[in-house]
């Protein structure tokens, strides 16, 4: 299904916090791919989540890399709901050689779990990333998906290039901007 060689595992230091604390944690309700596993098997897998520390194209960045652990870590402590999801955490995107680069590897991951009916959620980067997991739904289309039904959602920074995919696409016909900048001159 999804390419491994895309990824690298998540880092071990996360699941030793997951190991000393309460063992209701969510956390310990979540497929985790690490160096100390095989791949997840996603065939009963509802949503997966994955990284991607992308900020090269990042406006006024730095080129620092984040690290997504803190992230991981607040969420797993988070306590499961009274529901059945089953979840998955398949590591960081390993960045390519160029942003362009890196943008291609995420949408052929999101594209291969949309088509398996599974929810990505992608954590880490820029608001450069939407146009990119936006066209992991090109595949929709040709399935025959009625195009009519396509909106996107951008909130602060990440609601422009909802904004620009929403000019350059005629497919898209309802954006959702939440909190998006006054003045374009910022942009």
């Amino acid at each position: 299904m999804i390419n491994y060689n895309f990824l690298s595992p998540v880092d071990d230091l996360i699941l030793s916090h997951v190991n000393l604390n309460s063992s209701l944690i969510l956390g310990n309700r979540i497929s985790i791919y690490s160096d100390d596993s095989s791949p997840v098997d996603l065939a009963n897998i509802d949503i997966v989540i994955f990284g991607v520390n992308e900020y090269r194209n990042a406006e006024n960045s730095l080129n620092e890399n984040f690290s997504l652990n803190e992230v991981r870590k607040t969420f797993y402590n988070l306590f499961p709901g009274n529901w059945s999801l089953n979840i998955a955490d398949i590591g960081d995107l390993i960045l390519g050689d160029t942003a362009s680069d890196t943008y291609l590897a995420m949408q052929s991951i999101t594209s291969d779990l949309l088509k398996n009916n599974i929810i990505p959620i992608i954590i880490g980067g820029t608001q450069d990333l939407t146009y990119a997991n936006y066209r992991s739904y090109d595949f929709l289309q040709k399935i025959g998906y009625d195009s009519n039904k396509i909106g996107l959602h951008g909130i602060s920074l990440g609601a422009v290039p909802v904004i620009f995919a929403a000019n350059e696409e005629p497919d898209i016909k309802a954006i959702w901007l939440d909190s998006s900048l006054a003045e374009f001159k910022m942009v």
